[in-house]
This record gives C-alpha cells, structure tokens and sequence, in this order.
C-alpha cells in the first residue's frame, strides 16, 4: 500500500518520507531548475508577487529553461 505522504508546490508528488529523501539526494542541476520553476509557479498563483515582479520571475524561468535544454542537447552529443 502507498501512503501519501504529500505534494511539494501543488505538483510534485510524495508517497513517502523516503522518497523526499530520494529526492533530495538524487537532485542534480535540471530537477533543481524544475523544482525551482514549480515553487515559482506555486507562490504566483499564492498572490506572492507583483506584477513586475512576476514578469521578471518568468523571464528567467524561460531563460533558465532554454540553458538546461540546451546543455541537455550539448551532453547528447558529447
């Protein structure tokens, strides 16, 4: 049976405290970026930020999403 543990930022799911802990210890550079763009996401639809300030933070999640893909590519070729 799995238990629920939780949901990080309304979109990640948890089934335990193990699998935070997996989380954790497996997280390399592109799931920090997604991880940072879901907490983001999640303080936006809070009402956390202004307006100038959501555009701003969108900007750089679109950029920092471009550089992980395009490293991403850069490594399948290596």
């Amino acid at each position: 049976m799995t238990e629920d543990f939780g949901t990080l930022f309304n979109t990640i799911p948890l089934t335990t405290e193990k699998h935070l802990d997996v989380l954790l210890d497996t997280m390399d550079k592109s799931r920090a970026i997604f991880i940072l763009q879901q907490a983001v996401n999640h303080a936006f639809k809070q009402g956390a930020f202004t307006l100038g300030e959501s555009e701003v933070l969108g900007k750089a999640i679109r950029i920092s999403s471009e550089s992980t893909t395009d490293e991403e590519k850069l490594n399948e070729i290596d």
